[in-house]
């Protein structure tokens, strides 16, 4: 496989890669990530890049660990099913609306140790 060469630039940072991975795997992974940071940057309000950095990272391991103990039971298929049908903008919009309310979700549960 050829090795390929990319850029990645994020809050403020530029990281330069080598991959074997689809150029297009690697660029919609960063999307991916940018949404997040998004997200976290207007739900929280953070500004600091490594503050951002840090609750995108707390969010997208606890999404990652939540999707990795699911039993994909017939109501999960059908609901997989109903959002794979969904337009992509629809989508993004869903989940946009989702992370907002996991993150603040996450956050009364943090305060609440406090």
């Amino acid at each position: 496989m050829t090795e390929n060469r990319y850029t990645i630039e994020l809050l403020g940072a530029s990281i330069s890669i080598r991959t074997e991975e689809d150029l297009l795997y690697i660029k919609k992974l960063v999307k991916s990530v940018e949404a997040v940071t998004q997200d976290v940057k207007l739900s929280l309000g953070l500004r600091d890049p490594l503050s951002v950095a840090i609750m995108a990272a707390v969010f997208l391991a606890d999404e990652n660990l939540r999707l990795k103990s699911r039993n994909f039971d017939s109501s999960s298929m059908a609901q997989f099913t109903i959002h794979k049908t969904q337009t992509e903008e629809e989508y993004s919009a869903e989940r946009a609306s989702d992370a907002l309310a996991h993150i603040e979700d996450m956050l009364d549960r943090t305060l609440r140790r406090y």
